[in-house]
């Protein structure tokens, strides 16, 4: 028997302009309208902080990567910071790989 994926979950939590995204199971095109209303809201409040906790996340695709992406840049020109954390499972950390978006994703 097939183990079913978990579940798409995207958790903010903010504290004075630090903000925290929690990102789980598989993050795809099926689930990137609620990841970007979740990322609209977190740059809505200019945020000195960003992070992104990819600990429960399995997968990112590239539209995912390009949400994230375009949530970076929002808020460097804002003058926070973006980055994400715990990028563990094997796909996530080769998708970044691949695409080169390690280092700028993840400083």
């Amino acid at each position: 028997m097939s183990e079913l994926p978990q579940p798409f979950f995207a958790k903010p939590r903010s504290d004075n302009r630090h903000v925290v995204i929690e990102l789980g199971g598989e993050c795809d095109m099926a689930t990137l309208e609620q990841l970007n209303e979740v990322l609209r809201e977190a740059t809505a409040v200019r945020p000195r902080e960003l992070v992104i906790d990819l600990a429960q996340a399995t997968f990112i695709d590239s539209l995912t990567l390009g949400a994230l992406t375009a949530a970076a840049k929002q808020v460097r020109q804002q003058g926070g910071s973006f980055r994400l954390v715990r990028a563990s499972a094997p796909e996530i950390k080769r998708a970044l790989a691949v695409t080169g978006l390690e280092d700028y994703l993840c400083r």
